[in-house]
């Protein structure tokens, strides 16, 4: 009986550290968020670092008037088929608490693939083995061209949110 006890214990550890390595990653992709207001002299943004062992590094950043940047770790869980990422921050007591938890989710444009736009939530929650965002959501949309002449005076006294991902360079 203590044998067979042994054997189901360690099936189920290690049923259990298999299927965590194979959840799904982001391998070295960096996600950025960037804002600035041209008129105003500021900027501010977050870069996401993701890796192959679920773990994160962000680093926040604001300039105009003072400087600063953060950096900050944690942990990521991935769901491929919707884009979406939850992250999970490490405690640090030496830096501002920025969120404990927070969401990035990419959604694509029907009508073009390869424009998309970035939908962030200050919280997720786990239930029952599920993933779910909630909270305050802000959509950040792409902005892949510069505004034309006439509409530069504008668009520079407006704050230009982009966002932007790809491979860590």
């Amino acid at each position: 009986m203590k044998h067979f006890l042994i054997i189901l214990i360690l099936t189920m550890l290690y049923g259990r550290n298999s299927a965590q390595q194979h959840q799904p990653f982001l391998d070295n992709e960096e996600w950025m968020l960037t804002q600035s207001q041209l008129t105003q002299g500021f900027g501010k943004g977050s870069i996401w670092q993701f890796f192959s062992d679920h773990t994160f590094m962000a680093t926040h950043w604001y300039s105009g008037g003072a400087y600063w940047r953060h950096q900050y770790k944690g942990t990521y869980h991935y769901e491929p088929a919707t884009e979406t990422v939850y992250l999970k921050y490490k405690k640090d007591k030496k830096l501002p608490e920025v969120t404990k938890n927070l969401c990035l989710q990419i959604v694509y444009e029907k009508a073009d693939s390869n424009v998309y736009h970035a939908v962030l939530y200050d919280n997720w929650k786990k239930q029952k083995g599920r993933y779910s965002p909630f909270g305050e959501q802000q959509i950040i949309k792409q902005h892949a061209k510069r505004p034309d002449d006439e509409a530069k005076e504008s668009a520079f006294s407006a704050p230009v949110i982009r966002f932007k991902k790809g491979k860590i360079q």
